[in-house]
């Protein structure tokens, strides 16, 4: 996964000069950032073979309440069998 850095110097260096006069920056950013996510989930879960839906939900799940997954192989539902 790229750093932080890398993905603020590309939205920069790529998005920003398309950022229309309606839109604001930060809306612009909020986008990219989430497409940027959202590549990076998909290709984890290629790479790893996860079921991406319920990688997805996970990673909601985590968000939310801050636990962390469970770590026994079993409880794993995000891993395709």
């Amino acid at each position: 996964m790229r750093s932080k850095r890398e993905l603020i110097e590309k939205f920069i260096d790529e998005h920003m000069p398309h950022v229309s006069g309606n839109q604001t920056i930060e809306s612009a950013f909020d986008s990219f950032w989430n497409e940027e996510k959202s590549k990076a989930i998909t290709t984890i879960c290629e790479t790893e073979g996860l079921n991406a839906g319920a990688f997805k939900a996970m990673i909601e799940s985590y968000h939310f309440s801050g636990k962390q997954p469970l770590q026994e192989p079993s409880l794993k539902p995000w891993t395709k069998t």
